[in-house]
């Protein structure tokens, strides 16, 4: 395996010439998942805000989690077949995976989202452990009156409360770290989908799961050298983001197929 300064040289050397469609199909993806705040707008200044919050649910659902599936796998395909137009192709995969690619983001999402209510309810639990044995007082009411503005100011005036949050904060930083593990190792899901047309989703998982035993810890790794380009973004108000999301995500794509090479080469696990 490269190191993670080579996969980003790598990406930067696939996308030379290529930054305008790469910047273009970047727009054109975050318009479409953004469309979803439109929603959100449309349904505070409206008379069915449950109706309209119906309707972004299954815009999400059933536009931006496909779209997310062909965004993902036509930097794979940029990588294999430099001419690919990126525009074309954006479209031609969220239309010919898009039964897969539907129930596979969407089992991502399902478990990401039991991952984080779990995450949650532990880190709440483990955090009143102490306060209920000891029989400290909180002083929630503090909080929750409605009739004060500053109650969430007394959330650092109650030493109590102040604690209670410090040891939530801990503990869901503890409990996060495995849910942080399996997203990685299901992660290459979509490459696999796009290479393997006969298998499941469930098969899918297992490959991703089978290709990634560790490398999760480099793939990680990579994602984070991309921080300090998203704190950038900040300076640029988001339009930054047009360009540093193809060059993570070309990145990301030389890391699966050189890990793809990899394994195909040892024999150790086939792909059709």
């Amino acid at each position: 395996m490269k190191s993670n300064s080579e996969y980003r040289k790598t990406a930067l050397s696939s996308l030379k010439n290529n930054w305008t469609k790469a910047v273009i199909i970047s727009a054109i993806y975050l318009t479409i998942c953004n469309l979803s705040l439109v929603f959100n707008y449309i349904a505070i200044n409206s008379t069915m805000p449950s109706f309209i919050n119906g309707l972004n649910l299954i815009y999400e659902c059933l536009v931006v989690l496909p779209i997310t599936f062909a965004f993902i796998v036509i930097f794979l395909r940029k990588i294999r077949k430099p001419e690919t137009d990126l525009i074309l192709s954006l479209f031609t995969h969220f239309i010919s995976n898009y039964g897969r690619a539907y129930l596979g983001m969407l089992l991502l999402f399902l478990i990401i989202f039991c991952f984080v209510i779990g995450v949650f309810t532990i880190s709440i639990a483990l955090a009143s452990i102490p306060f209920t044995l000891l029989d400290i007082p909180l002083g929630w009411s503090n909080i929750l009156d409605i009739h004060s503005i500053y109650g969430l100011a007394n959330i650092f005036r109650s030493t109590n409360l102040l604690l209670y949050f410090l040891l939530c904060c801990i503990f869901f930083t503890i409990a996060v770290i495995p849910m942080i593990i399996y997203i990685y190792k299901i992660c290459l899901f979509p490459f696999i989908i796009k290479d393997n047309p006969d298998i499941g989703i469930r098969e899918a998982y297992h490959h991703s799961k089978v290709l990634m035993k560790g490398h999760c810890k480099q793939l990680f790794l990579l994602d984070l050298s991309f921080i300090g380009w998203y704190l950038l973004c900040l300076l640029t108000t988001g339009i930054g983001l047009l360009w540093v999301i193809p060059y993570q995500q070309t990145a990301r794509a030389h890391f699966y197929n050189e890990l793809k090479q990899e394994y195909d080469n040892s024999q150790y696990l086939s792909f059709k």
